[in-house]
């Protein structure tokens, strides 16, 4: 419920913004909807959209005593504020509502600088224009890093500059990083035991069929007789490449 989640936001070293979660019983949001930070002699307002269809795609204990909305009605609100009373010089959005339901909601209300977008996995290469309103979403699961830098002239994005990196095997690691990844997995080491091979990558980044959910349906069948076997299609796994699979993949 929503105690136990707030229990779990204070262990966090990051703030959790939802401009979009109720408490049912109170009727009063659970999260922070935004917040400002002053940077570059800037005020940035940063709004939070949570992935409004928690209560209706997850196991029921997920949403439990909570309410979603699609950010219809709170998006503007909070915009109005962080222009006035807040004095934001910038207005970002961080949603995951996915990018369709993002351009959507940005078209029908102006008067966000920025929307970081995500849910929908998209790689967008150059930042889609919702209005006023640069859009980027950076691929999944650590593939790409993206950077958008911009410009401002008296409260106004005059320009911007935006790159979609791809984490590949030719970029050189921090050594401090890599040596403390290195520490925090030498417990495991004993789970680099070879179990199989694949031709074929196994991933769950196409939307209505992928490999990775293909390879789980015929496991399945291999054990239990049935006549259909079901997969919602796009959340299993993580991705392995062709090659030697290893128990931590």
């Amino acid at each position: 419920g929503p105690d136990r989640l707030r229990q779990l936001v204070k262990q966090l070293n990051y703030p959790l913004l939802a401009a979009n979660v109720y408490e049912k019983a109170s009727g009063e949001l659970v999260y922070p909807p935004y917040q400002v930070y002053e940077t570059a002699g800037l005020r940035v307002g940063v709004i939070g959209l949570a992935c409004p269809i928690v209560d209706k795609t997850m196991p029921a204990h997920f949403g439990e005593g909570l309410r979603f909305t699609d950010g219809t009605a709170e998006l503007p609100r909070y915009v109005a504020e962080l222009r006035g009373p807040e004095r934001a010089d910038l207005v970002v959005l961080l949603s995951h509502c996915g990018f369709p339901q993002d351009v959507a909601l940005l078209q029908a209300h102006p008067g966000v600088d920025v929307c970081l977008s995500s849910h929908t996995h998209n790689r967008l290469y150059e930042p889609f224009r919702a209005g006023d309103c640069l859009v980027i979403q950076s691929g999944a699961h650590g593939s790409f890093v993206g950077r958008l830098t911009l410009t401002l002239e008296n409260g106004r994005v005059t320009a911007h500059d935006h790159e979609l990196r791809e984490v590949s095997a030719d970029l050189t690691p921090d050594p401090a990083l890599q040596a403390r990844i290195d520490a925090a997995l030498l417990p495991y080491t004993s789970l680099r035991e070879v179990v199989g091979v694949t031709a074929t990558g196994l991933h769950r980044g196409t939307s209505v069929e992928c490999p990775a959910d293909d390879f789980l349906l015929a496991s399945i069948r291999a054990l239990v007789p049935a006549d259909l076997y079901f997969s919602n299609g796009w959340r299993y796994g993580a991705p392995i490449p062709p090659g030697p699979v290893q128990l931590t993949d």
